[in-house]
């Protein structure tokens, strides 16, 4: 019966860890992420930043992407439970995609959005790859990030706020007041994909929902979950 007993500290111990690796890796875009209605979902996959390609270390859930077409928009929905701030950087699209980040709150009012960003991180290579940094958060709720290319800007900006900067001080997009009513990114202005429009985006969060556990956190989750099984055997005993 100890025997038994091991065999399930073993077995939910590694299904624990097993699961935060899985989760912690870069998601693929599902394509059909075309409108705010068929967003997809980053929650569930914000884990502490480990990869040295992505800027600063909030908690980042990264995507793979494609720009499939010079039309294409891609959106992505996340939550925010408290007040914070938030980077969006994009990585890896060299030459072949010049993208633009669009954000938006649940009533699809737009926040902030930009174009071009000099380098910031190891990832960004070329002034083609956006940055959209440091968007502060007043509040939580569900909020969306837009990918797509050069020149399919928001449709209404309402009222302009500020330049956004990075830590480093480089320009990082503009920022607007939330007041321009339900809007939605241009689709038929774009027209500088080459290549494919490959690109990786970095959504990091200070205080995102759904977070990843780290492995450590659900190990000593599962030990504690095997001594309880051990105590209540000792129990019966």
């Amino acid at each position: 019966m100890k025997r038994k007993i091991l065999g399930i500290i073993g077995a939910v111990a590694l299904g624990l860890a097993c699961t935060a690796t899985a989760n912690a890796t870069a998601l693929l875009e599902v394509e059909g992420n075309d409108s705010f209605a068929t967003a997809q979902s980053l929650n569930g996959y914000f884990s502490p930043a480990a990869d040295p390609d992505i800027f600063g270390s909030l908690p980042t859930a990264s995507v793979s992407g494609l720009n499939s077409s010079a039309s294409d928009v891609d959106y992505y929905s996340f939550s925010v439970v408290a007040a914070g701030i938030g980077y969006f950087d994009i990585d890896y699209g060299m030459y072949d995609v010049d993208t633009t980040l669009s954000l938006f709150d649940s009533g699809y009012n737009l926040l902030a959005y930009v174009d071009d960003s000099w380098p910031e991180d190891p990832g960004t290579a070329h002034p083609y790859d956006s940055f959209l940094g440091t968007y502060t958060f007043t509040s939580g709720g569900l909020y969306y990030i837009a990918v797509t290319d050069y020149a399919n800007f928001p449709l209404a900006t309402g009222s302009y706020v500020s330049g956004l900067t990075s830590p480093g001080g480089a320009f990082g997009g503009n920022a607007f007041a939330g007041d321009s009513g339900a809007t939605s990114v241009n689709n038929t202005s774009g027209g500088f994909t080459l290549w494919g429009g490959d690109y990786t985006l970095h959504a990091s969060i200070e205080n995102p929902g759904a977070q990843v556990p780290e492995p450590s956190t659900l190990l000593l989750l599962g030990g504690g979950f095997a001594g309880l099984l051990f105590a209540k055997r000792l129990r019966k005993k």
